[in-house]
């Protein structure tokens, strides 16, 4: 998210991955991928518990608050009970 705060501030429009400079990690557990032009998206390789939907998404927008424009996180909670915190990961913008 940083990054693309980042980026955000020097050209101000949202990137993309490549804009960024972000490259997506190595995990045998998960694999990442940018659905869209700006999104970032995790998908479990492993079997996970009832519940719980494969797909931790951080969708990406800009937004005007108090005349400032920002980008704004957010970020799905489809299993709480594996990443409690995720849901809030962009929240503290």
């Amino acid at each position: 998210m940083h990054m693309q705060d980042a980026y955000y501030v020097d050209q101000q429009s949202i990137g993309n991955w490549t804009a960024i400079g972000y490259e997506a990690p190595t995990s045998k557990n998960f694999t990442y991928t940018q659905p869209g032009e700006v999104e970032w998206q995790a998908a479990a390789t492993f079997d996970l518990p009832d519940g719980c939907a494969n797909n931790w998404q951080v969708d990406v927008s800009e937004v005007t608050v108090d005349n400032v424009k920002k980008v704004k996180f957010q970020a799905t909670d489809n299993c709480a009970p594996l990443t409690p915190n995720f849901k809030n990961i962009g929240t503290s913008n």
